[in-house]
């Protein structure tokens, strides 16, 4: 997970580096200038030296002719040597003189100088005194020649200095505007980073916060946010899309559940209904009982009476009609057999015979005595 830290860390490292190699630029720049008018100096100074070092070794070989002294033989050597020296130094220190010509000429008159004292020096020691004489002149005129190249040399020098030194106004003037550019570009895209960057940031929190607002006016359908990249903005973002879809899941749950609830609710009164009314079919079924039974015994005391009092067909319809009545209020569930179903249609036939008489009403049963047993649903047979 790339972490927001290391990305504030490399936006802050990118701008250290542009602005450190813009400073390495104008340096370079600056330092190029600085080493031409360097190298400048240094060719001044190693003029003036080749001028005392040709006149040094003029009056050396002049002080050795006069005294023989060895110890100015050896000066001489020296001074021959750190010339000879120095003439390699200026051309090494100039390998692309801005005036060849001028630079080959004094080169050879310090090659001439050195090898003319050496023939003053050869012809000196044959005891010449021509030779050495001829040579010396032409040592110190070729000297001459030196000092008056040098002083040549130098104002060519301080000629060039001068285009050096209105080029290096002119650079640092454009240095000075290349700075201020660049660091002006810097700052623009510094700025430009900064914002792209903050808006990577506030981005996702704008659109965090607005779903965040939805959430609480009790909008949990939202599309699920997308953040690019991993960091730790990306995991919030997906911890929130988890945390909504929770919500929307504990929600629907919650609504199902109250559903079932109200639904429950709704059962439990129809269950209690259904309880009253069977407790309510239960007591009058009870009540439609207690009234059957206290009709029943009355319908056997009067019979019993009836009897008693000598009436006994009176007692007999009695009789008829309690049986009638009994089995007509008997359970419809409740089987039956082919027996009772026709004394019940007896009794029937009994209580007509009373009303209309025996004459009117004539009853015949023909039974097959296999059948009787037969079991039938209650009130099969229905006397008209």
């Amino acid at each position: 997970m790339k972490r927001i830290q290391t990305r504030v860390m490399a936006l802050f490292l990118i701008l250290i580096l542009l602005m450190n190699g813009i400073s390495f630029i104008l340096y370079h720049l600056s330092q190029q200038t600085i080493d031409q008018y360097d190298e400048m100096l240094k060719r001044f100074l190693l003029y003036n030296d080749i001028s005392n070092r040709s006149s040094g070794l003029v009056d050396e070989l002049q002080a050795y002719l006069t005294d023989k002294s060895l110890s100015f033989y050896e000066s001489y050597l020296r001074q021959k040597r750190e010339l000879a020296e120095r003439r390699q130094a200026l051309l090494t220190l100039m390998d692309r003189p801005a005036y060849p010509i001028e630079m080959k000429n004094y080169s050879s008159l310090i090659d001439s100088l050195i090898k003319e004292s050496e023939e003053v020096i050869l012809g000196f020691h044959q005891e010449d005194l021509y030779l050495t004489s001829s040579h010396y002149r032409e040592t110190q005129q070729i000297s001459g020649f030196i000092q008056e190249t040098t002083l040549s040399m130098i104002n060519l020098e301080l000629s060039q200095y001068h285009l050096l030194y209105q080029r290096m106004i002119d650079r640092n003037d454009a240095l000075q505007k290349m700075g201020w550019s660049l660091y002006g570009a810097i700052f623009l895209l510094g700025m430009l980073l900064a914002y792209a960057f903050s808006n990577t940031l506030t981005s996702p929190i704008r659109q965090l916060a607005m779903a965040a607002k939805r959430i609480e006016q009790g909008d949990l359908n939202g599309e699920n946010l997308k953040v690019p990249g991993r960091d730790e903005l990306s995991f919030l973002t997906e911890s929130f899309n988890r945390m909504r879809s929770n919500l929307r899941h504990m929600v629907g749950e919650i609504i199902k559940k109250s559903e079932l609830e109200q639904e429950l609710k709704q059962q439990a009164l129809k269950n209690s209904e259904m309880d009253r009314l069977l407790k309510e079919m239960t007591l009058r079924s009870l009540q439609n009982q207690i009234n059957p039974h206290f009709l029943f015994n009355t319908l056997n005391t009067l019979a019993k009476s009836a009897y008693v009092e000598g009436a006994e067909k009176t007692s007999d319809l009695i009789t008829s009609v309690a049986n009638l009545l009994r089995y007509t209020l008997k359970e419809r569930e409740q089987k039956t057999t082919v027996a009772e179903e026709i004394d019940h249609v007896r009794e029937y036939v009994t209580i007509q015979q009373a009303r209309f008489g025996t004459r009117r009403i004539r009853v015949s049963f023909h039974l097959d005595q296999e059948l009787l047993t037969e079991p039938l649903p209650l009130l099969t047979l229905q006397p008209l």
